[in-house]
């Protein structure tokens, strides 16, 4: 409860992008940034939007002495963020001794978790995606919206009327694989447009790490000093996916200081193809008593 007062709402083929190697983005970094960063919405793009996904869900959170430790098994219909979530440890991290599987249909995952769409975060794609539906981050801000960038037709080229100044920050490693390195100012709504870095595969173009500036609520008087968090991702089943969150959070208010970290981890993921409509709507659930939920155990 505490950190949810303190940090709001705590969320064809690649062959395209692909071609746009090392040795055909333009040599001006500047180019060459605004060239990779457009190749990577087109890799990402081009990725397969999966209908379902599970997962299982671990916090490592805190704020000051709370601890948050709560151990969720999420299914989520990816269409409109509706999941059937089962915890197996509750926020003080105490295991569940009867779990039992609730629907979770809006925003909010209390008392399970404090954090705001929690299902959707294994596979947000920080505004990635062309023409994908608008969700906010479980990282977002609750009610905000964003303009979706959209490219236009010059001549025969096609620019992108991206929302951040973007900086080669150069070439480098990431466990052993080559990457690029961006950096990225939002141009507008930094709340919605939350990356500060990419770090992207030099061969499939897909975002490997970003840094995020998530949002921090604290009182008017109160000033966020340090709201930084690491995303990792992985590939998984084709998929990109959210894997980790490891950040920090440090707010004064006079000579009152509050700090947090937020560590989430996401394993155990499956893309199951169909589920049965029954699964989502609990009025159904009492004609399918007994019935196991599919893809809802780990």
């Amino acid at each position: 409860m505490l950190l949810r007062a303190t940090v709001a709402a705590f969320i064809g083929a690649i062959s395209a992008a692909a071609a746009v190697s090392a040795q055909t983005i333009p040599s001006v970094d500047r180019d060459r940034a605004y060239a990779i960063f457009n190749a990577t919405r087109v890799a990402v793009s081009n990725l397969a939007d999966p209908p379902y996904v599970a997962f299982t869900f671990q916090d490592d959170g805190h704020t000051g002495y709370f601890v948050q430790q709560e151990r969720l098994r999420v299914l989520v219909r990816a269409s409109d963020g509706t999941a059937v979530v089962l915890a197996l440890r509750n926020p003080r991290g105490y295991s569940v001794s009867r779990p039992s599987p609730v629907v979770i249909q809006g925003v909010d995952y209390e008392p399970l978790s404090y954090i705001l769409r929690l299902g959707d975060f294994a596979l947000y794609d920080f505004g990635l995606r062309y023409g994908a539906q608008y969700r906010p981050s479980p990282l977002e801000v609750a009610g905000t919206a964003r303009a979706e960038a959209t490219p236009r037709a010059i001549a025969s080229v096609q620019a992108f009327n991206t929302t951040y100044r973007i900086v080669d920050l150069g070439d480098t490693t990431i466990d052993g694989h080559a990457v690029y390195h961006l950096g990225l100012t939002p141009l507008r709504e930094p709340v919605q447009h939350m990356l500060r870095e990419m770090w992207i595969d030099r061969t499939t173009y897909l975002p490997v790490r970003y840094l995020v500036a998530f949002p921090v609520h604290a009182p008017d008087a109160a000033e966020a000093v340090e709201q930084d968090a690491t995303v990792d991702t992985a590939v998984l089943d084709g998929h990109l996916t959210n894997a980790r969150v490891d950040g920090h959070f440090h707010i004064l208010a006079g000579s009152a200081e509050t700090e947090g970290a937020v560590k989430w981890s996401v394993s155990e993921v499956s893309f199951p193809e169909s589920e049965p409509d029954w699964v989502f709507d609990l009025a159904q659930w009492p004609r399918h008593d007994g019935e196991p939920i599919p893809n809802l155990a780990p």
